[in-house]
């Protein structure tokens, strides 16, 4: 998997979650639509950071843990997740343009948690 191809519809990607955007619900904590509510959202590709020998404390360093979404759920809200490696991090990837509360919500909702 070259960190240039396209993002498929079943990659896993992980978001950085810091406490402050989690929300105890009584049955555990749960991501806030906060965390994405931003504009050029800032995700990692999974299986790249794993194939590097990383795991999500790599993704989650200086978080509590990471959301975990596949891509499709990101284009289920007309977003794209595109792949953009840097030096430091060619497992980084991101979903260009303002996120809207309603796409933020629903992504909330659809994430996994993955506690560190």
């Amino acid at each position: 998997m070259s960190e240039h191809d396209r993002i498929d519809d079943a990659e896993i990607l992980w978001r950085r979650i810091h406490v402050t955007h989690l929300v105890d619900t009584g049955g555990g904590p749960r991501v806030a639509s906060a965390a994405f509510k931003t504009t050029d959202l800032s995700i990692d590709r999974a299986g790249l950071v794993e194939s590097a020998g990383g795991d999500i404390r790599v993704t989650a360093a200086g978080g509590a843990g990471v959301a975990e979404l596949a891509a499709l759920q990101y284009r289920t809200v007309a977003l794209e997740p595109v792949p953009d490696p840097i030096p430091e991090n060619p497992a980084h990837a991101i979903v260009r343009g303002v996120i809207s509360r309603g796409q933020a919500t629903a992504l909330s909702r659809a994430c996994v948690f993955r506690p560190i």
